[in-house]
């Protein structure tokens, strides 16, 4: 894999955000008796690095196409790793508040400066394989945060999860310095030379009017943010969708929803690789048809399991659906790699974090709104035509991907792409 060590690293860092949010969960109960709080801080907790990160990303976006990229990352994964100890030493609650707000550097800054890296570190033909990677960091950072923080919690106390998540940050850290950086794309785009300004100089504004000039990256970020807007209420309700309408225990629960989050990991190995597979075969529009294949497919299994109350139908269908679900993602963010000038890749993924994190702070009251009138089960149902919408978003890019892609990297554009 081109950059072997340097996607391993980066892999790393995107696993931390994930293991401090789940770790807030898996922890709560604790801290909860510990300082004397309500879920509603919790809440606040897991809400406030979330936040930042939105305020955060865009300014590390700018940084990410003018600066050192992995010199930014160690400045934020060291600012992570004194806030996650010091979460840990918190005294009371508004101590702990102050460092999960720290906490969102990483979230803010990981996208931007991993997306400009990965465009400049890897070919297009193995840009799936290797957001595969990076997605099964997240979700291992997220399954760790969630099972090892929550029994080190309940065996030693949760003060002691914190340190073993510092620890492992400084783990990450260290592998972030044996990295260096790659070299930046020099390539001059058409795009770019219409504009009459220089990509690393040009303000926001203007590389915003760039990039809503390239067809294919409006509708992908859309379908990103829908898609993930998705995810997040299924995510946030999956314990009571389970409880509450299958009437399943309060063990067993845990256990299906673990289930299908190893479904979508092996959808995430799969896609990545898929969408590369078919590029090299000729297929330039590789990446997208795997999309459209991920989602159309998910659409159909995931309809049908929630028709129905009975669990032998259900746990099966659900189970191909979060595959296929998983699969849609490393070809995705690989695609908006593709279609984007190098130089402005850091700006493009810092806008589309902000609105995607934007949008999914949304959706957990959408859904718990919708599921007080209407039930858990009919909500999951009628919030699918966010992924109907998906797999329009993805017909329309079918058309564009061929074109914009060449465009970005600088190549003559077939007017029949």
């Amino acid at each position: 894999m081109p950059g072997g060590r340097t996607v391993l690293a980066l892999a790393g860092v995107m696993s931390l955000d994930s293991a401090d949010q789940s770790t807030i969960g898996s922890t709560s109960p604790q801290v909860r008796a510990a300082l004397h709080i309500g879920q509603t801080q919790i809440g606040l907790l897991a809400t406030s690095s979330t936040i930042v990160g939105v305020l955060v990303t865009v300014p590390f976006g700018v940084l990410a196409d003018r600066r050192n990229r992995l010199a930014l990352l160690r400045i934020c994964i060291g600012a992570w790793i004194l806030a996650t100890a010091a979460v840990g030493a918190a005294p009371s609650f508004a101590y702990m508040l102050g460092a999960h707000c720290v906490l969102g550097l990483v979230t803010g800054a990981a996208a931007p400066l991993i997306a400009s890296l990965v465009g400049d570190l890897v070919p297009r033909s193995a840009r799936g394989r290797v957001y595969s990677v990076l997605l099964l960091g997240e979700l291992v950072g997220s399954a760790v945060g969630t099972a090892l923080s929550g029994e080190i919690a309940a065996s030693v106390g949760w003060r002691w999860a914190y340190v073993v998540l510092a620890a492992t940050g400084s783990t990450v850290l260290l592998t972030v310095f044996a990295v260096r950086e790659p070299p930046r794309s020099t390539a001059r785009t058409a795009l770019l030379a219409e504009t009459g300004a220089d990509a690393a100089t040009m303000t926001l504004w203007q590389a915003i009017r760039v990039l809503v000039r390239i067809r294919t990256n409006v509708v992908l970020v859309l379908a990103s943010a829908l898609g993930y807007y998705y995810f997040t209420g299924v995510q946030t309700f999956a314990v009571s969708l389970w409880r509450d309408d299958y009437h399943v225990s309060a063990k067993v629960a845990p256990i299906l929803v673990l289930a299908v989050g190893g479904a979508l990991a092996v959808g995430v190995v799969i896609g990545g690789p898929l969408g590369d597979s078919l590029l090299r075969r000729g297929f330039r529009s590789g990446r997208v048809i795997a999309v459209l294949v991920a989602f159309g497919g998910c659409v159909l299994f995931l309809v049908p399991a929630l028709s129905t109350t009975m669990l032998a139908v259900t746990v099966p269908l659900l189970l191909v659906a979060g595959v296929l679900l998983g699969s849609a993602n490393p070809p995705l963010d690989a695609t908006r790699i593709d279609i984007v000038p190098p130089l402005l890749l850091g700006r493009a993924e810092a806008v589309r974090n902000a609105l995607r994190d934007g949008a999914d702070a949304s959706a957990p009251l959408l859904f718990g709104v919708l599921g007080s009138h209407i039930g858990l089960r009919p909500t999951f149902l009628v919030m699918t035509g966010a992924l109907v919408a998906c797999l329009l978003l993805g017909l329309v890019a079918l058309r564009t991907y061929a074109g914009d892609a060449a465009a970005a990297a600088g190549e003559p554009v077939d007017s029949n792409a």
